[in-house]
């Protein structure tokens, strides 16, 4: 992309802003978009999600100010938006893998069924198969997390640095928001340890113990 992320959004936001019609509705629109192709253009470049935040508010700030509006209430709105969009986006990614972990522990529940529960005669695949998508369902997890925390901590971030210009009812708002992206990723943090959970049970001791060697594998320090 030629022009930044920041730049391109002002000029989207004051377009939308100087025509003057349904402005809320349509930048929102925008926003909600064009985040998520943001979102996906960090994961390609490893460009820090943080930062792709703060682009993105201060382009709806920008925008706003060079279209003649003194309220930004929009940044406060946009922020949501971008919090609603990356909770949309792990929602997706992080169902994708619980299906790969069900589909995984289903194969290996009917290997065990026909190997009368002995872990050591299923085939390797089976096996293999299984500890790819426990692995796979950790990593997303914690990769979705660190993506909600840092999408919250840069909203905080921009509530300190910008508050004076935005006003304390923006401020506010803005922490508020900041706030429920931080606990958007504390409950993937639990959703993924109970799905975990739910893939490493099992009531034959030998196979409990060979599915409890994932974790231990993938939390060494557990």
């Amino acid at each position: 992309m030629s022009v930044s992320v920041m730049e391109h959004v002002k000029e989207q936001v004051k377009k939308i802003a100087t025509e003057g019609k349904a402005v809320d509705e349509k930048v929102l629109a925008f926003v909600r978009e064009d985040f998520r192709k943001t979102l996906a253009d960090c994961e390609k470049t490893g460009r820090p999600v943080k930062q792709a935040v703060h682009d993105t508010l201060d382009g709806v700030e920008a925008g706003l100010k060079a279209a003649g509006h003194e309220s930004y209430d929009l940044v406060a709105k946009s922020a949501a938006a971008i919090v609603d969009v990356s909770r949309d986006i792990t929602a997706q990614s992080l169902d994708a893998a619980r299906a790969y972990g069900d589909e995984a522990r289903a194969a290996l529940d009917e290997a065990l069924g026909k190997a009368f529960n002995d872990i050591d005669k299923v085939d390797t695949r089976t096996k293999e198969k299984m500890e790819s998508a426990h692995a796979a369902l950790h990593e997303k997890s914690e990769a979705e997390k660190a993506r909600l925390q840092a999408v919250g901590k840069s909203i905080a971030e921009h509530a300190e640095q910008r508050g004076r210009t935005l006003g304390e009812s923006t401020k506010t708002a803005l922490h508020e928001t900041a706030g429920k992206a931080t606990g958007h990723a504390q409950a993937v943090e639990r959703a993924g340890a109970e799905h975990s959970k739910k893939l490493l049970h099992h009531g034959e001791t030998r196979v409990s113990t060979w599915l409890h060697g994932l974790a231990t594998r993938m939390h060494p320090k557990h």
